[in-house]
């Protein structure tokens, strides 16, 4: 069982509306392990037309005292369990199974403003593990296809990254942190472990090696940045916001020194309104992230910088987190925690993008690596390598010591 459908929707004793209520205690997607209600679509991994119409969920609705309106609100919830916290005045929202899933937070997309929600339902699931991994593989298919080295600081304890070089094979890791890794230095897979702080010193070193033929700008590397030196749990919230602002001018500073083909960066903005100036490209939305959360991950070649917007930046992620995330989306595959949520369509999609880029040959060995038994017959409805990337994923980000915020 996939651990998304084994977390615990949190909220208060605020009223909630009855279709709500309904869903959270529906035998269908709800039920009790130790004392935590549990909720997921629960089953194997099968396309999502396997349900059958969403009529026989309204059916059931109506024969619990709903309206015929909030009875095809339940049917979308009993499809999208991790939608349920959505806010009533956005119900519309779920009734529509959308085809185009957004990755990328565009200048244009809708704001709201933020608001406590401290103590309000929240049935979407953080799970950081799994979070990391998932924007790993998404930027090692758009961009790593033509580098041969991956710089990583903050990379420890790096437990998944053998996993991580098994997908990867053409790529050598040098992990970078001062912290302890439970990953060796090896040939095979090509690993390097430099259990240091990672400075602007070791950054002007790399780069004397990622320099290609044609100089700087012809770097083979791709750089990877996951520090974080400030902690909720033992530093107040203005601390932690200066620790935000000196990691994010380290960051930019590394990308400078380091001229990577490119480069993916923690990325979130101060809350203080006004403008910051930073690395421009593409701000990637999370999978898998902290209900509220307003970190992003920055893929950037470094080449030049923008002014954006702190409060703009805050409001999209907001309607992102209570929108955007709790709609339905179209997906490969549901079952075993896996439903029609933003988090679940997004992780297939990103693992399905990397399948696609594979070529016969690197299938074929990727198939031997996880064990896939490949069905050739005509009724396999199911791609039986992205099943295996789907089970794999959820051992490799549930592993002990693996990090994940």
């Amino acid at each position: 069982m996939a651990e998304p459908s084994k977390k615990r929707p949190r909220h208060d004793q605020t009223l909630l509306p009855k279709v709500t209520e309904v869903a959270l205690h529906h035998a269908k997607i709800s039920k009790e392990v130790g004392g935590m209600r549990v909720l997921g679509v629960r089953g194997h991994l099968r396309p999502p037309e396997s349900q059958g119409p969403e009529g026989s969920d309204e059916k059931d609705g109506e024969a619990l005292g709903l309206s015929a309106s909030d009875a095809a609100v339940l049917a979308s919830m009993l499809r999208s369990p991790h939608s349920i916290q959505i806010d009533q005045a956005d119900f519309s929202e779920l009734l529509e199974v959308r085809q185009e899933l957004p990755r990328v937070l565009a200048e244009g997309d809708p704001k709201r403003p933020y608001r406590e929600r401290k103590g309000q339902l929240k049935t979407v699931v953080h799970w950081g593990q799994r979070k990391l991994l998932l924007s790993e593989i998404e930027f090692l298919t758009l961009h790593g296809t033509d580098c041969n080295r991956v710089i990583y600081a903050g990379a420890a304890p790096g437990t998944h990254i053998p996993f991580l070089t098994s997908l990867f094979p053409h790529l050598e890791f040098v992990l970078v942190d001062p912290g302890e890794f439970r990953v060796q230095s090896s040939e095979r897979p090509k690993i390097e472990v430099r259990r240091e702080f990672f400075t602007a010193e070791l950054a002007a070193s790399l780069r004397q090696r990622a320099d290609g033929a044609g100089g700087p700008r012809d770097s083979r590397t791709l750089f990877i940045s996951d520090v974080r030196t400030g902690d909720p749990k033992i530093h107040s919230k203005e601390q932690v916001e200066a620790f935000v602002a000196k990691d994010m001018a380290m960051q930019q500073e590394w990308v400078r020194l380091l001229v990577p083909r490119r480069a993916m960066l923690k990325f979130r903005l101060p809350w203080a309104a006004g403008a910051t100036e930073y690395l421009d490209g593409e701000v990637r939305l999370p999978v898998w992230g902290p209900p509220t959360t307003t970190e992003a991950r920055l893929m950037t070649d470094g080449v030049s910088t923008k002014s954006y917007d702190n409060t703009g930046y805050e409001q999209q992620m907001f309607y992102f987190n209570n929108v955007t995330r709790v709609r339905r989306y179209r997906t490969a595959m549901i079952g075993n925690g896996l439903c029609e949520s933003y988090d679940s369509a997004a992780e297939l999609q990103i693992l399905g993008g990397f399948v696609a880029s594979l070529s016969e040959s690197r299938r074929r060995t990727l198939e031997e690596v996880l064990g896939v038994e490949v069905d050739q017959s005509p009724s396999a409805v199911l791609d039986p390598l992205l099943e295996a990337l789907f089970r794999r994923l959820s051992s490799e980000s549930s592993a002990r010591g693996a990090k994940g915020r």
